[in-house]
């Protein structure tokens, strides 16, 4: 079903530079809204609560959180807070709905992007590094070359899905 959902992302994602940094920021300020709803007013979301959220939601819904819980157990096990990019991270690792993952992608690219909407090899290295994949500077910059619609030498918001969609898909097979 992974395979088909990312399937099916490749046909809604914009490719190239179609996106502007606005709507990404909005719909980065979404997912921001959904992580301080689960801190609920606190400075920080302990594991211990959101897991507590997680299993609540859930029961409300009519449905197991197990799938959740494990994934969340999974994330950083070391680790008794949740911060912002393990949310993310979390929320990609449960298969969120297939219109979020756009929105989970642009939120990382945001989140390590300097501002000028372009991913420098420094800059891939370590949104990667924020999803547990470690990358040289090499491969940084081999990925950009490969994944540069337009041929400018850089990755935009468009690439950096089209790329994580792609070789997410090709990773499944």
């Amino acid at each position: 079903t992974k395979l088909i959902l990312l399937d099916s992302l490749l046909q809604e994602i914009p490719m190239g530079n179609n996106q502007t940094q606005g709507e990404a920021q909005s719909e980065g300020t979404e997912l921001l809204r959904e992580f301080n709803d689960y801190k609920n007013g606190k400075k920080r979301l302990s594991k211990a609560d959101f897991s507590k959220r997680i299993k609540s939601d859930c029961e409300k819904q009519n449905r197991s959180s197990s799938l959740e819980e494990e994934k969340l157990k999974e994330l950083s096990p070391e680790k008794d807070v949740v911060e912002f990019k393990d949310f993310l991270k979390w929320k990609i690792s449960i298969g969120s709905e297939k219109s979020e993952l756009p929105k989970l992608l642009a939120e990382l690219f945001n989140e390590v992007d300097d501002g000028d909407g372009f991913l420098t090899p420094e800059e891939l290295m370590k949104i990667e590094k924020g999803v547990s994949v470690v990358i040289s500077r090499e491969e940084a910059e081999e990925i950009i070359a490969t994944w540069d619609s337009n041929g400018d030498g850089k990755m935009d918001l468009g690439d950096y899905i089209e790329y994580k969609t792609a070789t997410s898909r090709m990773s499944l097979r």
